[in-house]
């Protein structure tokens, strides 16, 4: 399943609000489209930032990513967040 929020605002508003993103995240607090988002604390954690920059526009990505094991098949979740 995937979840996402977006905003909108100013520099100043957007690192308000991934101070606050990322605040509620390490609390277990943090809700995308109504659903908790919780880090694992018994697997891995893969952590990824990307930048991208062109005539038109610019890109950042911070991508979290973890995996479960399963009997069936491999599930992942990730939570990223574009500026």
């Amino acid at each position: 399943m995937k979840y996402q929020e977006s905003y909108l605002g100013s520099r100043d508003e957007s690192i308000r609000n991934l101070k606050e993103i990322f605040s509620k995240l390490v609390k277990d607090s943090l809700e995308i489209e109504g659903e908790c988002i919780k880090l694992p604390y018994d697997n891995d954690l893969e952590v990824k930032v990307k930048y991208e920059e062109d005539d038109y526009e610019g890109k950042l990505a911070i991508k979290i990513q973890w995996y479960y094991e399963s009997d069936e098949e491999d599930i992942d979740d990730e939570l990223e967040v574009e500026i």
